[in-house]
């Protein structure tokens, strides 16, 4: 008995030690399967928020993953990835060089889904670093699956025998899809034609391109941007610095119309100066041009007459009394707070303001300004010419400023013609025909709509301001009645501007220091306008002259270049 039980024993006790390394076994087995699962989990889904375009979640999962204990900084690449996406580039390199250093043995982030995010959002200098990070780490041969998009990035990046390279040994089944064809397609054309797109017209036209040859941004046609400034990065203030890199790497598609660009072009190339064109209920710029030194957007002008529809709709949206100033005899001169105050002609007898805004009566409108008071024209005039620079442009945009107060009923009398306190681009001044076929409502003007990848994608989008009320229904009205007038009336100033293929509403001013300038600003057609333009000669002398020439030559070629602005929709 007493040996048999000591055998017993000693048989148990042999496998203790067995049992106890299968349970540490299954326990470290436990471990290594939860950490492994962990970390799997933190990847899984800092790609699932990276793959939704929430940055912040993805980076707190990769941060996770990468920090864990024992995980060899698994992650790191993702962390790197993110980085690139917000611009963050030293950072970027900093992460990609411990990733390399940690070696993890496999990656943390998706590397597709970091590479669609580089190509939808056009943003090919950041995807190209992170193609040069996996390049570095495996041979071309086990990288097949990424070509095309590799091939994408160095178009986007300009590298064409890079991209040719990618093409070349992408795989069989890949060269089947329409994108290898594509992507084959634009090599072809940039190699062919030594330009690639990167300012576009409306209709896709281009207007800017990046030329190969001189490694540098160019305009197609430069005589018909001469005023704008430079798109060409090796000039000071070359206009596509204003944007952020990857846009100028992409298409950039503008609300300009070439056609309506060519028609302004040949309607002011016998002058200085400039003109502008916007479609009056979006306040999308159509045409913009200037001669030398005059650019559409900056180039400021003492306004004129034209400012006399802010104060008329200032007076009507007051409830003013036409009867006041109509029917009545005008003089050349009148004596206000003891300065004589000067028409440029005697106007005799005028029956109603609206003929009173066609012969552009001076006094009329200077003493319909003092009644009303500064106050009221200034909260008008004030929301045109506000001196904002404008946003959604390359460059800088204004309408004009306010120069000074008037401290007089001669000065705000002045004012109330736009002389001597207000200084205004094409841009602002066309802003006035706008309102007037926009219902009282102001847009804001814009040049820039969208942004477009090499791949035909759309990234970014301007969106359009909201609309300030400036007059109501019945005011606009009244207005376009005496825009009208200046053109259908015997003495309007506007009527050698008359054309018969197209009724228009026009207002004309004479400004400036002799020869003066001349100014007009328009509606086409009169009824359900297409565009809202304005234009001011330099030293062009009287704008019932050379203003009407131009304003004939500019609907003259929009009936040829441009015919559908002219029809009613």
């Amino acid at each position: 008995m007493f040996n048999r039980r000591n055998s017993y024993r000693s048989s148990d006790s042999g496998k203790k030690p067995i049992r106890w390394i299968i349970l540490l076994g299954l326990v470290l087995g436990l471990v290594w399967y939860g950490h492994k699962s962990y970390i799997d989990r933190c990847l899984r889904m800092a790609n699932q928020y990276l793959s939704q375009d929430d940055m912040v979640k993805s980076k707190l999962y990769f941060q996770k993953a990468a920090n864990f204990p024992l995980s060899k900084g698994i992650g790191l690449d993702g962390l790197a990835g993110l980085s690139l996406i917000e611009g963050e580039l030293d950072q970027a390199r900093d992460y990609f060089q411990k990733a390399q250093t940690a070696r993890p043995g496999r990656d943390g982030v998706d590397a597709q889904i970091l590479l669609t995010h580089f190509l939808e959002n056009g943003q090919y200098a950041e995807g190209k670093i992170y193609r040069d990070y996996l390049m570095g780490l495996r041979p071309l041969t086990q990288l097949q699956n990424y070509l095309l998009d590799f091939a994408a990035l160095s178009l986007g990046n300009r590298e064409l025998a890079e991209a040719r390279r990618m093409l070349t040994n992408a795989l069989p089944q890949d060269k089947q899809k329409e994108r290898y064809k594509t992507l084959l397609n634009l090599a072809d054309e940039y190699e062919r034609q030594r330009e690639i797109p990167v300012v576009l017209d409306r209709a896709g036209q281009t207007i800017v391109c990046f030329d190969l040859n001189k490694g540098d941004y160019v305009f197609v046609t430069p005589n018909l941007f001469t005023g704008w400034p430079s798109p060409a990065e090796s000039q000071q203030g070359g206009f596509l610095k204003t944007l952020e890199k990857r846009d100028s790497y992409n298409e950039i598609v503008t609300t300009i119309d070439l056609n309506v660009q060519k028609s302004a072009y040949q309607a002011m190339r016998q002058f200085e100066g400039s003109l502008v064109a916007l479609n009056p209920y979006t306040g999308e710029v159509l045409a913009a041009y200037g001669s030398k030194d005059k650019d559409p957007f900056t180039w400021t002008f003492e306004p004129g007459s034209v400012i006399k529809l802010l104060t008329y709709g200032t007076f009507l949206q007051n409830q003013g009394d036409p009867s006041k100033y109509a029917p009545a005899s005008y003089p050349s001169s009148k004596n206000i707070d003891g300065q004589v105050f000067y028409d440029w002609t005697t106007h005799g007898m005028i029956r109603s303001v609206d003929e009173g805004m066609a012969v552009s009566c001076n006094l009329m409108f200077a003493q319909m300004g003092i009644d009303l008071g500064l106050p009221k024209l200034q909260n008008t005039f004030g929301k045109v010419f506000d001196n904002q620079i404008y946003t959604s442009f390359f460059s800088a945009a204004t309408p004009g400023k306010i120069l000074k107060t008037p401290s007089n009923a001669f000065e705000v009398g002045r004012f109330s013609i736009g002389l001597d306190y207000i200084q205004a681009t094409s841009l602002g001044i066309a802003q006035i025909p706008m309102i007037v076929a926009n219902a009282g409502s102001l847009q804001e003007p814009r040049l820039l709509d969208h942004f477009v990848t090499l791949e035909g994608l759309t990234y970014k989008t301007i969106e359009p301001k909201l609309p300030q009320k400036v007059f109501g229904d019945q005011v606009v009205l009244g207005l376009f009645s005496s825009m009208r007038e200046a053109v259908e009336n015997e003495r309007g100033t506007a009527r050698r501007a008359k054309t018969e293929f197209v009724d228009s509403a026009l207002k004309t001013g004479t400004a400036g220091e002799s020869p003066y300038d001349a100014i007009m600003v328009g509606l086409v057609p009169a009824q359900r306008p297409q565009i809202a333009f304005a234009f001011c000669l330099h030293k062009g002398g009287k704008s019932e002259i050379n203003g009407a020439r131009v304003a004939d030559a500019f609907l003259e070629h929009l009936r040829v270049l441009a015919p559908k602005y002219l029809e009613h929709p």
